[in-house]
């Protein structure tokens, strides 16, 4: 009724709780489009964010993927799954900016990235690759694999949309040469104690 034609499912205990299925099944009944938004640590609830990629995250978050994208290859209407470009952000991962972007631009971290899109892809499913860093903050790597890129340009201003800062934030990825769509967007309507 509010002129939605497709739904953003985060996958947080999706799997574990067995709601792939049924929620394929029920968007396709009401003829919604599906983007799967997922991410290897879960803002690091899942596993320490830093500890990206070792191989208990990268087997872990792929068996999630298999029944995300392995149930999805079955259903036209799921556009995209998402993988999110999981940056240690220092606040969060207890970390230098240094070491924050060491890693970020280590081959062993862009390897994984590419296999994880390739997994996906293996499925017959389309797969982006999802930033919510301020890439001029924290610039990340192209994943030359993935369909697309999904950003997050939440608003730096105060009580207001800043569209120079949308529009700076999708040509950083547009010169990979793929779309990019936004994945999450708000604005600041007050000032958060810690910052």
């Amino acid at each position: 009724m509010m002129g939605f034609d497709g739904v953003r499912i985060h996958y947080e205990y999706v799997v574990e709780l067995g709601l792939v299925e049924p929620l394929l099944d029920y968007t396709q009944r009401l003829g919604l489009k599906v983007i799967w938004a997922t991410h290897a640590n879960y803002w690091n609830v899942k596993f320490p964010t830093r500890d990206f990629p070792n191989e208990i995250i990268v087997q872990s978050y792929k068996a999630e993927l298999k029944a995300i994208a392995g149930n999805s290859s079955r259903y036209p209407h799921v556009l995209y799954v998402s993988v999110f470009y999981p940056i240690p952000f220092p606040a969060v991962a207890n970390i230098t900016y240094e070491e924050c972007m060491r890693r970020v631009n280590s081959a062993e971290f862009n390897n994984a990235m590419r296999n994880i899109v390739a997994y996906v892809k293996s499925f017959g499913v389309k797969c982006t690759v999802e930033s919510e860093g301020i890439p001029w903050d924290f610039p990340v790597q192209f994943v030359e694999n993935a369909d697309g890129y999904f950003i997050q340009p939440f608003s730096t201003r105060w009580d207001d949309i800043d569209a120079q800062h949308i529009i700076r934030y999708a040509a950083y990825f547009e010169k990979s040469g793929k779309k990019v769509f936004i994945g999450g967007y708000g604005f600041r309507m007050w000032r958060p104690a810690h910052h």
